[in-house]
């Protein structure tokens, strides 16, 4: 077992190595610095003055050699042999445990950007994901950098103490945003999710573990917020925009013609189709306007109950033919489901088919293969973009007249009311409107049970479910209230006597009980009461039997 610093030379540069020996094998140990040839000193094995960088070089060759003694050293201690391949696993090791140590001196934000940008090359997250990630991890980035111009120090992880956490929550809750101040206690508690994941990335990379503790006023708020109303489509709304036509491509004199905005960007908030869709089939090129398939597309999402995920990448593969039915509403007795595994949790989903999702099926399906997208590509060969596709549903749904007003609260800390404001359904109507407008639909039908609607929507929890719909008073004013009075005739108010109301009930008699059944009810009290109690009631019962 022998160590020795040696050399190799190339085009006049010297580059110093350690050449590690046991039983006639080699493993060569490179030092990561070089100098001119002129610049070494053979004899001393050192790199000259001449060299302006020689301290830190001949540093860097002494430090290598003092983790390489340590190594040699601690298995002669332990009496084991030390291969030359084993030499440089266990150099690897150290600079593993050296480099993730160093880390925990690293400033937060340095840390928070290395894991962003960690998670933006992860192949495996959609991009969609990965676009509403930054606008979470800007939120945390910025107040990182305001806590410290606040402190007057640069943050480390350490810092990611619970104080820190309560304050972050009450600046995410008052912060400024587009529809007014603050977030929604669900979108705090995504940035608090996002932290989370960072503290888990920062646990691997450092190998010490990490965590945060979620405020627990966050925890309340979440608890009213998942109180409030979600906001749906009622049948008739589900209904008139099914058949609203409008938008629909039919050829150069159709009538969308005058729902076309010359500004493209509808700056000027015109209720435009803006653009086409061109869908390739066997059967030629099918023209659509982009207002034709954004409301097509929303209708799908409530006829399935599917997360605009999972309704833009539908497949005609997903369409499975089920026996056919003479029972079936659908053309032709047909009976099929919509089967697929959903993108953000990977579960099986099999929303049956119906009228309506029949029709949009067959609309975008002619034509097809079975490998083909059910709804058209962009010209780029993309999906619909969700941010397109929310901001112009609202438009949509506003120049169908949904008027309907809702009144939205901010939540606070514990779910305190900070204010509320009156807004129309167009204004909050999202993609997944769809989803929950499908799920309370199957729900008020009273036709399936809970499981046989979560297995259609893919849920396996019945407490998210359940956040999907809310039971109104409008929800019980349509069935009958009819449980327990059978013929409202049956009552009537005498109104010959006006001091006092008198309410006349057409009932027959209570049945009468026989003696032997009244002794049988006072044996049972027998041990309730006292003897003389009891003698008294049996003696009552003899003189008046009936």
């Amino acid at each position: 077992m022998s160590l020795f610093l040696t050399t190799r030379k190339n085009k006049g540069r010297i580059y110093p190595h350690f050449t590690y020996q046991y039983n006639y094998k080699r493993t060569k140990i490179y030092s990561g610095v070089s100098c001119k040839d002129s610049f070494w000193n053979n004899e001393t094995k050192k790199i000259t003055r001449g060299d302006k960088d020689y301290k830190l070089k001949n540093l860097k060759i002494s430090s290598l050699k003092t983790r390489i003694d340590e190594i040699v050293n601690r298995y002669k201690a332990l009496g084991e042999v030390l291969l030359p391949p084993q030499i440089k696993i266990e150099l690897e090791g150290r600079e593993k445990i050296s480099e993730s140590k160093s880390i925990r001196t690293l400033p937060l934000l340095s840390l928070v950007e290395d894991w962003e940008n960690h998670y933006m090359n992860d192949v495996e997250i959609q991009s969609n994901t990965k676009s509403k990630t930054k606008s979470v991890v800007k939120d945390i980035k910025e107040y990182i950098q305001l806590t410290q111009k606040d402190r007057r120090r640069t943050l480390l992880i350490d810092d990611l103490d619970k104080d820190y956490c309560r304050n972050f929550m009450s600046w995410l809750f008052d912060k400024p945003t587009k529809n007014g101040n603050g977030l929604q206690p669900h979108s705090v508690d995504r940035r608090f999710q996002y932290l989370r994941t960072f503290c888990k990335w920062y646990s691997i990379q450092s190998k010490e573990l990490k965590r945060i503790e979620i405020p627990r006023e966050l925890k309340d708020a979440k608890s009213v917020s998942d109180e409030e109303t979600p906001i749906c489509l009622y049948n008739s709304e589900l209904e008139k925009l099914y058949d609203f036509k409008g938008y629909d491509f039919d050829g150069e004199s159709g009538e969308y013609k005058k729902y076309l905005s010359n500004d493209r960007a509808n700056r000027n908030k015109k209720d435009g189709v803006l653009d086409f869709f061109y869908d390739e089939t066997k059967n030629g090129l099918q023209t659509y306007t982009t207002y034709e398939v954004y409301k097509d597309l929303l209708v799908f999402l409530c006829s399935c109950g599917v997360r605009f995920s999972d309704g833009v990448n539908m497949k005609l593969e997903n369409f499975k033919h089920s026996k056919r039915n003479e029972t079936s509403i659908l053309e032709g007795g047909v009976e099929a489901f919509f089967t697929f595994y959903q993108k953000k949790t990977n579960k099986k989903a099999t929303p049956r088919v119906n009228e309506v999702s029949f029709e949009i099926y067959k609309k975008y399906s002619r034509g097809k293969t079975h490998q083909d997208y059910l709804f058209p590509r962009t010209s780029q060969g993309k999906q619909i973009s969700d941010v397109k596709f929310n901001k112009h549903i609202k438009n949509i749904c506003r120049s169908l007249g949904f008027d309907r007003k809702y009144i939205e609260r901010k939540l606070g800390s514990k779910g305190k009311e900070k204010g509320r404001t009156t807004k129309e359904l167009w204004e909050l109507v999202s993609s997944h409107t769809g989803r929950k407008t499908f799920i309370k639909t199957l729900v008020l039908n009273g036709n399936y049970s809970s499981v046989e609607i979560m297995a259609q929507t893919g849920h396996k929890s019945e407490r998210v479910f359940q956040n999907y719909y809310k039971i109104e008073e409008r929800d019980l004013l349509l069935k009958p209230n009819s449980l327990f009075l059978k013929k409202k005739s049956n009552f009537y108010v005498n109104s010959s006597d006006s001091s006092v109301e008198k309410i006349d009930v057409d009932l027959p008699p209570p049945p009468s009980k026989s003696l032997k059944q009244k002794f049988e009810e006072l044996d049972t009290i027998k041990d309730m009461i006292t003897k003389k109690e009891y003698d008294k009631m049996r003696s009552d019962l003899l003189k008046n039997p009936f």
